[in-house]
């Protein structure tokens, strides 16, 4: 997955929040078109040629395609040219079935191209309509709320499977329940749901699904997926000399045989999407959108859902819907505006008084960036962008240094996290949003797409310098919310270019911090958070250079001669590991480190969600370590939830480190094979007794980690601390003693003590240290 794959987005510096009116397209969608356009094969079916049988061969490739990412069978996939074509057809066909008195159920929720054809269908027949209500605060569309209107005599039931408004997405495999238990049907609109995951589709038990493949990277071909005999005794309106049997009896005329090949490749794309990562990576976008829409004067939120895509709508008192839409478009931010076809909905809604409404949809498209390498110059180095960003790195080197020192240095007189209503440190507090807030209005004008990946990486971390700072604080002063507002419209920009979590990360401290004149980027000035800083920094560079040398290795093999020096390497590597963190684990204060810098990093609520924070083990060496040596494995369900939660938080290199993990077999299978086959050859010998050292080193340093630091400058101090200071302590957002209990399981993996996950690397290291102990 990556965003070189939608060639829209490499060439439009714009922000696309206009998932509405439809997505980007993937390459291979757009190559897959122009090659068939441009080959042999262009003809029309029912012909004798060789082309006419390749049309019909690529036409049924492109149904087995949509068969299988929708649950039908092939024969259930009818081809049109747009979802609403496909509805009002199918609608028409209900029509004839339909007597006087029947009923369908639509509802609030529902694009009018789910519902107009209904009651269409019902004025033909004497049928009637009745339309779900949604809740007038959330809108949400509760099942009772659909299962209240039905009766004996409702034949078909037509829902959104997610509001292409809202986002809303109604509970649908418990309103397919209720529906069939009345012997109804459900039809069901998925062209807003899809691109968010076909799986809810696939399992909600639907009769019909009707779907858009612009919506999903696709070309403009949509898809009605039927269940069986969901069309029995239903009439197509079709010319005489069609065929008369189901799917072709429903396709008008000839289809747009170009289009199959890109339908088809779009498919295939999100069968192999990582659909937890995706939805992880939209509830981020989404959950900074919620809080900056929040903040904004005059802004006010439509509904709140509990589950929805990450779609949103929000009204702005006393502007036109075009004025706010001109106005985000010079911004190159581009939105949905007016009513999105959603006729029901804005009849409910009360919008008379704050008439602009405005829509904006996140929308996948790809995870992946390209890889920056682990050092980046400062970005105000950059040519062009002196004024702006120059600005911003002055101050955070200086002002912003001193106020937080100032602060932090009056919360911990009192071993408090934060102090407020005292004028002089309220007064700090705003000359931080305010001289902060200046500098990230300034960034608005910068041209970010210009810059070079990893200068990009680095200007992100001086804004998430700047947010984080403001979040330590609790510093929420209304006139000063715009800047506050700036840098979270210039973070999502540079990290949605980077598929990077747009806030700052501990790499941003780390590895992308260029000293000037000896001092690098910090909150603070205390020589605690330097002493953190550097001696964590040393232990994940240890770490890369353990992790390259394992690399080396599994190249080489293990009775190559020359693997002893990387395996030697390795070892040396992972001591300075536990060399660095003995360091911090004697200069670090305790207390000036619980009360004073872990607060900057720790996670935060951001709208409905929380925001993880800056976390030192967020880069991919050690997991690349835990692989290759076989401690852990990707087949572990446990451990492959903790490498997925790093992504979005380690620098786009380190990403594709993390997506790699696996493709090898790990060192320790690779030793028992060796001597299985082979036999213990003095040369495996010293390699074996080189790789279990490497095992042991890797576990110790570790152990060392979770007991000398983890547990006296986080767990015990938050035990000591009043419940208000230890609440939400940790970076990644869980309570304390989950986030122990994770870091416990880790340690077990990495000692070979944990085989729940099936993984047998205790039994590999027995079977090792068996045969070296061996005459």
């Amino acid at each position: 997955m990556n965003r070189d794959r939608f060639p829209a987005l490499a060439a439009s510096p714009w922000i696309r929040l206009d998932g509405p009116s439809g997505s980007l397209v993937l390459d291979t969608v757009a190559k897959a078109v122009h090659d068939h356009l441009g080959g042999p094969d262009v003809a029309n079916l029912d012909a004798t040629s060789a082309a006419s049988e390749a049309t019909a061969h690529r036409l049924a490739r492109c149904r087995e395609a949509m068969a299988s990412l929708l649950g039908v069978a092939p024969d259930g996939v009818i081809l049109g040219a747009s979802a609403t074509a496909l509805t009002a057809m199918l609608a028409r066909a209900v029509a004839a079935q339909l007597r006087p008195g029947d009923e369908i159920v639509c509802s609030e929720l529902d694009h009018d191209a789910n519902v107009s054809p209904w009651l269409a269908a019902a004025a033909r027949s004497g049928a009637t309509v009745r339309i779900a209500q949604v809740d007038g605060r959330t809108l949400d569309l509760e099942t009772d709320a659909v299962a209240r209107l039905l009766t004996p005599r409702t034949r078909w039931v037509a829902l959104t499977a997610a509001s292409n408004v809202t986002g809303t997405m109604p509970d649908v495999a418990a309103i397919a329940d209720a529906v069939h238990a009345r012997g109804a049907r459900l039809f069901l609109d998925g062209v807003h749901a899809l691109p968010h995951g076909p799986g809810t589709l696939r399992a909600c038990g639907a009769d019909a699904v009707v779907c858009s493949g612009y919506k999903w990277f696709g070309p403009h071909l949509s898809a009605l997926c039927v269940q069986p005999r969901t069309l029995d005794g239903l009439q197509p309106e079709k010319i005489r000399p069609a065929p008369a049997e189901a799917p072709r009896a429903w396709e008008h005329g000839a289809l747009p045989f170009e289009l199959l090949p890109g339908l088809q490749e779009a498919c295939g794309y999100l069968h192999a999407l990582d659909w937890a990562g995706v939805e992880r990576h939209e509830a981020v976008l989404l959950a900074v959108l919620l809080e900056g829409l929040q903040r904004l004067d005059g802004v006010t939120l439509l509904g709140a859902p509990r589950r929805r895509t990450a779609t949103v709508a929000f009204v702005v008192a006393g502007r036109a819907p075009a004025q706010v839409a001109q106005a985000l478009a010079r911004r190159r931010i581009a939105v949905n505006h007016g009513n999105c076809y959603a006729v029901e909905l804005f009849r409910r809604l009360p919008l008379r008084r704050v008439p602009a409404r405005r829509g904006a949809a996140l929308q996948h498209h790809g995870r992946g960036a390209r890889p920056a390498g682990s050092a980046a110059r400062c970005p105000h180095r950059e040519r062009g962008m002196n004024d702006p960003v120059a600005g911003l790195d002055a101050w955070l080197r200086g002002e912003f240094v001193r106020i937080n020192t100032e602060l932090e240095n009056a919360y911990f007189s009192e071993r408090v996290d934060v102090i407020t209503g005292r004028p002089a440190l309220d007064t700090l507090k705003l000359n931080l949003l305010r001289e902060g807030g200046l500098r990230m209005e300034a960034l608005r004008a910068v041209d970010t797409a210009r810059m070079q990946p990893e200068a990009r990486y680095a200007l992100l971390g001086m804004v998430g310098f700047y947010l984080a700072a403001c979040r330590r604080h609790e510093a929420a002063l209304g006139d000063a919310m715009g800047g506050q507002e700036a840098a979270w419209t210039v973070a999502m920009q540079i990290g949605g270019s980077l598929s990077v979590v747009p806030r700052f990360v501990f790499a941003h401290q780390a590895l992308f911090n260029e000293a000037v004149g000896g001092r690098y980027h910090t909150f603070t000035a205390l020589r605690d958070e330097q002493t953190w800083i550097e001696f964590n920094t040393l232990a994940v560079l240890a770490y890369r250079r353990a992790a390259d040398a394992l690399r080396e290795v599994t190249r080489m093999g293990p009775s190559n001669p020359v693997a002893a020096y990387p395996l030697e390497h390795a070892h040396a590597a992972l001591g300075d590991v536990l060399r660095f963190n003995r360091e911090l684990s004697d200069q670090l204060d305790v207390e000036r480190f619980y009360f004073s810098i872990r607060p900057y990093f720790k996670s935060h609520p951001v709208g409905h969600a929380d925001y993880r924070g800056a976390n030192a083990g967020d880069f991919a060496a050690v997991n690349e370590i835990d692989v290759a040596l076989g401690l852990c494995s990707m087949r572990d369900p446990f451990y492959q939830g903790v490498v997925h939660q790093k992504l979005g938080h380690v620098p786009p290199g380190d990403q594709r480190a993390l997506r790699d993990l696996g493709r090898r077999p790990s060192l320790l299978l690779e030793f028992c094979g060796e001597l299985d086959r082979h036999g213990a050859t003095p040369q495996w010998r010293a390699n074996a007794a080189r790789l279990l050292d490497v095992c042991k080193a890797h576990a110790g340093a570790y152990a060392f980690h979770h007991q000398r630091l983890v547990k006296p400058f986080l767990v015990q101090p938050a035990g000591r601390a009043a419940s208000a200071h230890s609440a939400g302590i940790t970076s990644s957002g869980p309570p304390l003693q989950e986030v122990v209990a994770m870091l416990e399981r880790l340690l077990a993996l990495r000692a070979a003590r944990d085989t729940r996950g099936g993984n047998q690397a205790g039994e590999a290291i027995a079977h090792i240290r068996a045969a070296l102990a061996q005459p």
